[in-house]
Order: C-alpha cells, then sequence, then structure tokens
C-alpha cells in the first residue's frame, strides 16, 4: 500500500463524534458540585432521585415476578438496577442472588447472599439456596457456615411451625454436609 493511499484512508477514518440532540443541553454542564454534595450528605441515590419507598416496592414486585417468569437476565438487570437505588435493603441482594444462582453464576449468588447475611442476619429464607450454590461449586466451608448460621436462626429466632418448616427445609443439605 503506498503511503499516500494510506494517508488518504486515515484522513477519511477520522470523523467527528456527533451527539444525539437530545443529549446536546449536557454538553459543558458541570455537575461536580452536586456530586460533591451528595457524597458530602451521604445521601441514597433513591433520596436524591425522590423515588418513595411504594414505587422501589413495585419495582421488586416487577423484578420478582420476572425471576418466577425464568426471565433470569431480565430479573438480573432489575434487581442490580434496585441495589444501585439502595443497597441496604437485603431483599434486592437476596433476589439479585437468586437470578444469578438461576443462571448458575454460583460463586457470585454466594457474594450476594454474603452481602444480604451482612443487611439482615436473621432471616432464614435465603440459607437454603446459599447452601446449594456452595454444594455446587465445592465450597463445602462456606456450606458449612451458611448451616451453622442457620441452625443459630432457627433455633433463637424461629418458633413452632417456622422453625419445623425451616428444620425440615435443611435437612438433606445437613446430611450432605456432615
Amino acid at each position: 500500500m503506498r503511503k499516500s493511499h494510506r494517508k488518504k484512508v486515515a484522513k477519511k477514518s477520522h470523523h467527528k463524534l456527533k451527539l444525539p440532540v437530545h443529549l446536546l443541553h449536557f454538553r459543558g454542564y458541570d455537575n461536580t458540585k452536586d456530586i460533591d454534595k451528595i457524597l458530602s450528605e451521604k445521601k441514597l441515590v433513591q433520596d436524591v432521585l425522590g423515588l418513595s419507598n411504594d414505587l422501589l416496592g413495585k419495582l421488586f414486585s416487577q423484578a420478582v415476578e420476572l425471576l418466577t417468569h425464568h426471565q433470569y437476565t431480565e430479573a438480573l438487570a432489575a434487581f442490580k438496577l434496585l441495589i444501585q437505588i439502595n443497597p441496604f435493603v437485603s431483599d434486592f441482594w437476596i433476589g439479585q442472588a437468586l437470578a444469578k444462582k438461576a443462571d448458575e453464576k454460583y460463586s457470585e449468588a454466594i457474594k450476594d447472599f454474603l452481602v444480604a447475611q451482612t443487611l439482615d442476619p436473621t432471616r432464614p429464607e435465603y440459607y437454603p439456596a446459599a447452601i446449594d450454590c456452595c454444594l455446587e461449586i465445592g465450597q463445602v466451608k462456606q456450606a458449612r457456615k451458611f448451616l451453622k448460621r442457620f441452625i443459630r436462626i432457627c433455633c433463637y429466632e424461629l418458633s413452632g411451625d417456622e422453625q419445623k418448616f425451616y428444620m425440615n427445609e435443611m435437612r438433606d443439605r445437613k446430611e450432605k454436609l456432615a
């Protein structure tokens, strides 16, 4: 290839990035002061956007519906959005973990279950799924930790039928870890 031809090709390939018309009004806008204010006040995205808990509840219900209809990719995207809006709700992390488990991303699901456990350690609902994820990828030590914590919750936090239900739910997993 001749030099002159290469220069012409190079000149033709350089083109200016054209923004869509609806994005032009943001060009040159300096929002660093707003971001600094948000970070200094330690507000959640939910507060900044003015989203109510009721609206988040509706979004959560839709995400759960996607999960129950086996639309795991869409459910995962919905739970990620909810976590970005408010990362301190354990239900969002549990939902994301369940979507990852259903999509066979077990190690990622375990991480999300651990975050949920940190946010709300006394909820027994997700422990069986967390143990299943651990067993799928051979993390027996982590599965035993989940089981130990689960048994502690069942003994001290639950009673009656609820306690019996969860202990029956855990029986076969307990045998696998014995």
